[in-house]
């Protein structure tokens, strides 16, 4: 049996979102989105809808979401 990786992502442009997220959909045994850093308050809510995540794991940069 496979470990799922998790991963954060850290911009939600078309490389974070389009492409290194949607792999979560693609393969879902694979790999899961479990925190996103996004400036753009209707880009974090979206992904968060997307993903599934909790408020608390939606941050509005990578520093504070590496902090």
């Amino acid at each position: 049996m496979k470990q799922i990786i998790t991963c954060a992502i850290a911009g939600l442009g078309n490389r974070g979102n389009d492409i290194y997220g949607n792999y979560q959909f693609v393969s879902p045994e694979e790999m899961k989105v479990t925190a996103v850093a996004e400036p753009q308050e209707e880009k974090r809510e979206a992904a968060r809808m997307r993903y599934g995540l909790p408020e608390n794991r939606c941050f509005s940069s990578a520093e504070e979401m590496l902090a």
